[in-house]
């Protein structure tokens, strides 16, 4: 059974994770990155996709991110964690909820991605997998994520890109891939993978920077495609592949920064209640304890948690402004920021908890060292009007759900060790 997308985001906090998937610039042009070693990015996926089932309801893995594979690294990486016990726990809880298209002329949405995938390098889609990804559909929850089969308007953000792509395309390149995109949403409605990517690998097969310049640029146009389509669905950002500093639009219709919804914010929050021993055996928690704790208690800590990044994202835009220096001098402007912590967060919120999401969210967003100087005066401007609260206030709607965590990371039952071809 399957409901509309905006059905789903009206009542639930949905994490769409495009990074499982055969678009991952790292897949295509491999070359370009630092070495990828399989059994890592298995890891490097269980990890994300644990550490959003903490402050998500639900997480959208789509159809074509899950087979439309062009090479056999995206092939290897995502059928192994799709296949994965861990994952299938996931999906058989709702958890993850797969998505597709529906259409008048066959709603199977599993039905609809294989036929479509088998286009180009059909070799990559072994009929195991294909298999098993018809016996998962009959047991996942489904979302329609587009009626018919949408996506039109992706040409809208990819085409701009293109256009004023800068470093290894030519005039005569950009001129011949515009065409190429115009052509591809004219003849099809979309500028799906399968039509386009064929064309870009037989035209830049000798320059990977070429490759991986139109790969990344495909990615991003996805992302910000999605945060404009699927809001307040959020299109989920890690460090590994940077993308534009985009907004969405939160489940309270407020834009927020789209990076500070990353797992890797939500790590490095983590860490910072618990010792980097014990976190580090989040990988080896045993589904079934990690959605026995998903109750009352952690639905006010992921509630709070979304209040916290909406708070800090009204004010951290302040760490990119040119005159950064001079507005953080500024004590009017300071008590203005310090009012809009206030009206984006709750009145009851825990400042201490607020305290480290700034901090996180800036040390994320910019990099230590680039804001280094800019963040330490905007700690002590804080400080000086908040500081004794940001040290002693507890963290009182937090700490139920963090101390049961911390006794599932203290007892983990599951193996860490992901062994090549479970």
């Amino acid at each position: 059974m399957s409901i509309l997308l905006d059905q789903l985001t009206a009542k639930e906090t949905c994490a769409i994770y495009n990074d499982l998937s055969h678009i991952n610039p790292r897949y295509l042009t491999p070359q370009k990155y630092e070495q990828s070693f399989y059994d890592e990015e298995v890891i490097y996926h269980k990890k994300n996709l644990i550490l959003l089932s903490l402050y998500f309801d639900k997480i959208i893995v789509c159809t074509d991110n899950i087979l439309a594979f062009t090479r056999f690294l995206s092939k290897d990486v995502v059928s192994s964690v799709v296949m994965a016990p861990w994952f299938l726990e996931l999906v058989k809880h709702g958890i993850i909820v797969l998505a597709g298209w529906g259409t008048s002329i066959n709603s199977n949405m599993m039905e609809n991605q294989i036929e479509y995938s088998s286009i180009y390098r059909p070799e990559l889609k072994e009929k195991q997998y294909i298999e098993f990804l018809s016996r998962l559909s009959e047991t996942a929850a489904w979302v329609v994520r587009e009626p018919g089969q949408g996506e039109r308007e992706h040409i809208n953000y990819l085409l701009p890109l293109i256009q004023r792509s800068e470093g290894p395309f030519n005039s005569e390149d950009i001129s011949f891939l515009s065409d190429l995109i115009c052509e591809t949403n004219e003849s099809t409605g979309y500028i799906g993978t399968m039509e386009m990517f064929p064309f870009i690998d037989e035209l830049y097969n000798s320059s990977a920077e070429k490759l991986d310049s139109f790969y990344n640029s495909y990615y991003a146009s996805w992302h910000a495609y999605c945060a404009a389509h699927y809001a307040p669905a959020v299109p989920i950002h890690t460090s590994r592949i940077r993308l534009p500093y985009t907004e969405v639009r939160s489940f309270e219709q407020t834009s927020v920064l789209a990076t500070l919804y990353s797992p890797d914010l939500f790590q490095r929050y983590l860490m910072q209640r618990f010792e980097p021993e014990l976190f580090g055996k989040i990988l080896s928690v045993d589904i079934e304890q990690l959605i026995a704790i998903r109750n009352g208690d952690w639905a006010k800590f992921k509630n709070r948690y979304h209040d916290y990044l909406i708070a800090a994202s009204s004010i951290c835009w302040v760490a990119f402004h040119p005159r950064a220096h001079e507005l953080l001098t500024d004590d009017r402007v300071m008590d203005e920021l310090i009012a809009e912590i206030f009206k984006s967060a709750s009145k009851d919120v825990d400042l201490s908890a607020l305290g480290s999401a700034i901090d996180v969210v800036l040390r994320l967003v910019v990099g230590v060292a680039g804001v280094t100087p800019i963040f330490q005066l905007f700690k002590t401007q804080i400080n000086k009007r908040i500081g004794h609260l940001l040290d002693s206030v507890m963290q009182r709607e937090l700490e139920p759900y963090l101390k049961k965590l911390r006794r599932v990371l203290e007892k983990p039952l599951d193996k860490m060790v992901i062994v090549s071809g479970t």
